[in-house]
This record gives structure tokens, sequence and C-alpha cells, in this order.
């Protein structure tokens, strides 16, 4: 059966920045980005070989599918603030129900060491499987401290206006900062 790839980030904020002026970066969940073949005992580990190379020719190469997957990892936003050495590496998800709309589950890291199947993740998707079924690829720097694929929680306005405010010395915000202030909040101390 064919078990496609799709590519899951956080939406960024409008406000925080905006397609036409920064770059097309709305974040949500992309389309299917490739496929590969597994049976009902394909292991999660034996997936992310699949995932990321290939042998061409006797040697190793790095697959189209993760090469396109590092660029997109690469350019998503950090909204946990971890270390660059997360920045490409990611973690594997699916949907509990069939509802794209909703954030995917997490897969724990402890599953895929200890060799569970892809496919028991999967029983949401059974009317799907003649089509194939989809498995999320969801950047490292997206998944919260708990596990959990969710977002950092944007700040109350009036919680960054005291941020802003609190500020020491002579500072510009630029317009769309995490702290949510705009130029016309420089502060001179």
């Amino acid at each position: 059966m064919r078990c496609f790839f799709r590519l899951f980030t956080h939406p960024v904020p409008v406000e925080e920045q905006h397609s036409f002026v920064v770059a097309s970066e709305a974040g949500g969940l992309t389309g299917r980005l490739e496929h590969v073949t597994i049976d009902e005992h394909t292991a999660l580990g034996k997936l992310r070989q699949l995932i990321e190379v290939q042998s061409d020719r006797g040697m190793l190469r790095r697959t189209t599918l993760y090469q396109e997957l590092l660029a997109l990892m690469q350019r998503a936003r950090n909204p946990h603030h971890y270390g660059s050495e997360l920045a490409l590496t990611y973690r594997l998800g699916y949907f509990k129900h069939d509802d794209d709309s909703a954030v995917p589950t997490i897969i724990p890291l402890e599953h895929e060491q200890a060799g569970r199947l892809v496919l028991e993740y999967l029983e949401a998707q059974e009317a799907r499987i003649k089509d194939g079924i989809d498995l999320i690829v969801v950047p490292a720097t997206q998944v919260a401290p708990s596990g959990l694929c969710t977002p950092v929680p944007e700040p109350t306005a009036a919680a960054a206006q005291k941020q802003c405010s609190s500020r020491e010395g002579v500072q510009a915000a630029a317009v769309g900062t995490k702290a949510g202030c705009s130029i016309a909040d420089t502060v001179v101390v």
C-alpha cells in the first residue's frame, strides 16, 4: 500500500508575518508530497529510512522527499525557541480522526525505537486505504516540550504592550516581532 507524506507547521499569524511582504509561509498542512510503498510489517524506524535515503547505483543518497522536507523544515518558525540542532529534525504524526483541520497526534519516539508498526497508528484512515494512507511529518520545532503538537499561545495585547514598555535604553522593535510591538513602540529611557 502507498504511504503518502504531508508536512505540518503551525499557521503563522498574519499580524506577525504577511506572505505578500515576507514569504509564502502560511503554515498548516501541505498536500501530499510523495509516497513510499509499505506493507503491514513496515516498522516506524524503517519508514524513516525510506523517507531519508535511497540506494542509487551502489550509493546511498538523500531522497528528493527528504531534501524537500529539509528545505521546508529549515524555513519553519521555531515557536518554542529550541536550539538550532532541532531545526532539521522531525517527528512523525497522524490524525486520530479523518479530520485534516486538527493538529496531528505525534508518535512518541519510544514507539519508533521499539519497532512499532506504521499501521498501528493509521486505523482512522481505513476508509481511504485504497487511495493510500497519510503520515504527517512535523518539524521538531513545532512540537511542544510536552511532546504534543501545540502552538505557543499568542500574547495578549496588554502583555505585549507591557513587554514593549519595560525595555531599557533605546529600542525599536520591528513590526511583527514575537512581542507584538511596532516601530511606534520605541522607548527612550
